[in-house]
């Protein structure tokens, strides 16, 4: 298993963001980070936070 699997999104993200011509940077990218975050939710098993802030209090 792929334990990258949102790679190729953030990728197509990042570089449109770095290389956007754009006055106000990124502003063509909605379409592209759109896609990272839904994937990203889609396997939030492996971009959860990980931080012990966010683990169930007893």
């Amino acid at each position: 298993t792929d334990w990258r699997p949102c790679l190729p999104q953030f990728k197509a993200a990042f570089g449109c963001f770095v290389f956007s011509p754009e006055e106000e940077k990124g502003v063509d990218c909605v379409a592209q980070f759109r896609s990272m975050q839904e994937c990203f939710s889609r396997h939030s098993e492996y971009y959860s936070s990980g931080s012990k802030d966010d683990a169930p209090k007893e």
